[in-house]
């Protein structure tokens, strides 16, 4: 599952990284079951409510603030 998450984080030639929500909603479920199968009920309740809180919220505040363009390098790449 740990290949699959960083295999989501995709880095552009331009030096820009994107995939890590996707990253994130591939090893997020994978720690749920895992906190799960060894016994960790509570802790995977926890976890679960937390990643609504934040994805909640980080939505909100997304549709408030919208991404600014990235920066130019001041040095072209060869």
């Amino acid at each position: 599952i740990g290949f699959l998450g960083a295999g989501a984080n995709i880095q552009s030639k331009k030096g820009v990284v994107r995939g890590q929500t996707t990253a994130a909603s591939i090893i997020h479920p994978a720690a749920i079951g895992t906190a799960v199968a060894a016994g960790y009920g509570i802790a995977a309740r926890f976890g679960t409510v937390m990643a609504i809180v934040v994805l909640y919220g980080i939505g909100r505040f997304s549709h408030r603030h919208p991404l600014r363009p990235a920066r130019k390098p001041d040095v072209e790449e060869h």
